[in-house]
């Protein structure tokens, strides 16, 4: 919720282990009233964040279920395998995890990245979508290869995508924090069947 432009990020520069950005008057303004969100952690639970509710009132809740939001199952469990497909690191290590964005229609990515950490690599995702002009673009779908912690149903939020979907399981948090933001929320997602947690009206 700090950056909403891609000029609102006006430099990075590494400072030993660290990288420092240099942010607009617009972004330092809402950096300064902002309460922190550590959402890159590896836990799975609320350390550190804030409440639900300050979340959904950041973000706001995602347009009700309806068209043109709804999602077919058949094509749901196609995507474990084109997210699995394209992570190259995985392939080569067996030791990272992925995330996806999936647009409107589509069985191919828009976006798929890697990293140690499930938090980091939507982070990344997330980022690319910013620069792109993706943020709350209809039909959007998110797809990653973990367990659905809190974090990431925030992340998702922030991207706007209605639908974010594991082949994990999510944690009660998760599923609290998904309800009260209108996120379609699916579990255990494989080639013949899925969970449904929240907001099933947008599976077909």
């Amino acid at each position: 919720g700090v950056l909403e432009r891609p000029d609102d990020l006006l430099g990075l520069e590494r400072e030993g282990g660290r990288i420092a950005a240099t942010l607009g008057a617009a972004a330092r303004a809402r950096a300064r009233h902002a309460r922190r969100l550590v959402l890159t952690t590896s836990a799975c639970g609320a350390c550190s964040q804030t409440s639900v509710a300050d979340v959904v009132g950041r973000f706001g809740r995602l347009p009700p279920e309806g068209e043109p939001q709804r999602f077919e199952a058949a094509r749901l469990f196609r995507l474990p395998a084109a997210l699995r497909s394209a992570q190259t690191g995985f392939r080569c290590t067996g030791g990272l995890h992925g995330a996806a964005l999936f647009g409107p229609e589509t069985e191919l990515p828009r976006c798929v990245r890697e990293d140690v950490g499930r938090h980091n690599a939507l982070d990344k995702v997330l980022g690319r979508a910013w620069l792109e002009g993706w943020i709350r673009e209809p039909g959007q779908l998110v797809v990653v290869s973990g367990r659905l912690s809190y974090e990431l149903v925030a992340k998702t939020i922030a991207l706007g995508a209605p639908v974010l979907a594991g082949l994990g399981a999510p944690s009660s948090l998760a599923i609290d924090l998904a309800h009260r933001a209108g996120i379609t929320l699916v579990g255990f997602l494989r080639r013949d069947r899925l969970n449904v947690y929240t907001h099933p009206g947008r599976i077909r």
